[in-house]
C-alpha cells in the first residue's frame, strides 16, 4: 500500500511537472502573440496615416484640378474676346482704308 501511494505520488508528480511545462509553453506562445498583435496594430496604424496622407494629396489635386479649369475657360473667353476685338479692328481698318481711298 505504501509503495502503491509512492507510485501515485510520483505518477501525480510526473503529471504535474507536465502540466507546469503546457502552461509553460502556453504563456510562451501567448507573448508570442501578443508581440504579433502589437506590431499588426503599428502597421495598421502606419498605414491609416499614410491613406490620410494619400486622400490630403488627392484632395489638393483635385482644387488644383479646379482651379486649372477655371483658368482654362478664362482663357478661352479671353482668347475669344480678343478674336472677336481683332475681326472688329480688321473691319475699322478696312473701312478706314476704303475712305482714304486705297
Amino acid at each position: 500500500m505504501i509503495e502503491e501511494s509512492i507510485g501515485k505520488s510520483n505518477q501525480g508528480s510526473t503529471q504535474l511537472q507536465q502540466v507546469a511545462e503546457v502552461i509553460h509553453s502556453i504563456t510562451d506562445s501567448s507573448a508570442r502573440v501578443k508581440v504579433l498583435v502589437d506590431e499588426v496594430r503599428a502597421g495598421s496604424i502606419d498605414q491609416m496615416r499614410g491613406i490620410e496622407k494619400i486622400a490630403g494629396t488627392i484632395a489638393q489635386m483635385a482644387t488644383v484640378t479646379q482651379a486649372t479649369a477655371a483658368n482654362s475657360q478664362e482663357t478661352a473667353a479671353s482668347s475669344q474676346e480678343m478674336a472677336a476685338q481683332a475681326h472688329t479692328l480688321k473691319e475699322i481698318a478696312e473701312q478706314l482704308h476704303t475712305m482714304v481711298g486705297n
